[in-house]
């Protein structure tokens, strides 16, 4: 979709009204990147998990992930997205099909669309749209990204979960704990509030740091063999 109606009218829709008075403007801001993420990348006005939607949102408008899940649920209490997608773990905006542009309301046909119509700048535009796009999908987890999703104990926390128990007899509660200790150690603040620990470090790579954790646990509470424990 290319560009989609924004009603110049909507603060008014009473929709609007409980996430204006729960989060206020923050809120109201979020659900426009909503539509305009389901406009980019959706089809047919849905956003599967498997594209990771919600993460990518964490690190693009640095929004606090459990912040995130308590919009989306009241987004979806109020109707604006698909209750019932949201609990797939997608992100659905049926009614934005009456507002979107004449491009994506056009009927399909197999003919192949060319450019030579279209003038030089849209052109150009469309490409750097695009190649921007593929940038911001070829784009790695950053070490501080990955604290930040880790912190969140969303799939990235559950994943690394799953990862130690591979690599350790521990069972899972006890390496919740340790991650629950670890999260709680790095996480303190400095003297002016500013920043946590981890933040103040030159270099955090977090399976690294965790693998140190868990070997330095592993000297005070070793297992039956009475070997550290290594990740």
């Amino acid at each position: 979709m290319k560009w989609f109606q924004h009603q110049s009218n909507s603060h008014n829709n009473l929709k609007f009204q409980p996430i204006l008075e729960e989060f206020g403007l923050k809120g109201y801001g979020m659900y426009w990147i909503l539509c305009e993420l389901v406009a980019e990348q959706g089809s047919n006005y849905v956003i599967t998990s498997q594209k990771k939607w919600k993460q990518g949102l964490i690190w693009s408008s640095n929004v606090d992930p459990s912040l995130l899940d308590k919009m989306l649920i009241s987004f979806a209490d109020a109707n604006l997205i698909s209750k019932k997608w949201l609990n797939r773990g997608a992100l659905a905006i049926p009614k934005m099909k009456d507002y979107s542009d004449n491009w994506t309301k056009r009927p399909q046909s197999n003919s192949v669309v060319t450019t030579q119509k279209l003038p030089v700048d849209k052109i150009r535009i469309d490409k750097i749209r695009i190649d921007k796009i593929r940038e911001e999908e070829e784009e790695k987890l950053t070490p501080s990204k990955e604290m930040k999703l880790f912190i969140g104990k969303g799939d990235f926390f559950k994943g690394l979960v799953d990862y130690v128990l591979e690599k350790t007899n521990l069972p899972k509660d006890a390496i919740e704990k340790e991650f629950d200790n670890f999260i709680g150690y790095w996480t303190e603040r400095n003297k002016s509030g500013t920043k946590q620990r981890w933040e103040l470090e030159k270099t955090f790579e977090i399976k690294r740091r965790l693998s140190t954790w868990f070997r330095n646990a592993g000297k005070f509470n070793s297992n039956k063999k009475g070997k550290t424990i290594l990740i």
